[in-house]
């Protein structure tokens, strides 16, 4: 067990003693998440920093990227240690390859149009250790109206953002989250 699931289950106890009705499993799941969070802002923030890439650039793979996967999952690695590094490197890449994409009108409809096709095929990619049953149809649901989303998201800024950088960072995004899709699909069939 790593001293971030023992930090988590050791405040989840505090939690569950100071609020018995409270589920001590899903609080020390919400604290484990928060702290691998919490680490990857501190690698991440001064490694783009010392990288000289653009701040903004990040938190906009970041943006595109999140909201996809919350939708639509994803591929999963076994450990929170490898899940880390792998965001770090995914990140921090993407931010470093959005600033030299610029891309054109018919790149960007290409990429939505693959994204359609891919989250087709795909449909929900979740954790084999935890299955969504209940809500499988709503995040469906939702994933597709957060595709529209950034689809128009992304011609405004297409239209605003002469220098593209904007628009590039939203499809680097998308891109890895149908790339993490696609090995997702392939590693769960």
């Amino acid at each position: 067990m790593s001293i971030i699931d023992q930090t988590a289950e050791r405040l989840a106890k505090q939690v569950k003693k100071a609020s018995p009705h409270v589920d001590e499993q899903i609080v020390q799941y919400y604290y484990t998440r928060a702290f691998n969070r919490l680490i990857f802002y501190v690698i991440c923030i001064p490694l783009i920093i010392i990288l000289r890439l653009n701040i903004f650039s990040f938190i906009t793979v970041l943006l595109s990227y999140s909201l996809l996967r919350r939708c639509f999952g994803g591929a999963h690695l076994e450990s929170d240690i490898g899940c880390l590094i792998l965001s770090v490197v995914t990140m921090t890449g993407g931010t470093w390859i959005s600033s030299y994409i610029k891309p054109s009108l018919i790149l960007i409809i290409a990429v939505y149009i693959f994204t359609f096709i891919v989250v087709q095929w795909t449909g929900l990619i979740d954790s084999p250790k935890k299955r969504i049953v209940k809500l499988r149809a709503v995040f469906i649901r939702q994933g597709y109206f957060t595709i529209a989303f950034l689809t128009l998201i992304t011609f405004i800024l297409y239209y605003f953002d002469e220098t593209r950088m904007m628009t590039g960072s939203i499809i680097v995004g998308i891109m890895i989250e149908l790339a993490s899709l696609i090995i997702g699909k392939i590693r769960y069939r």
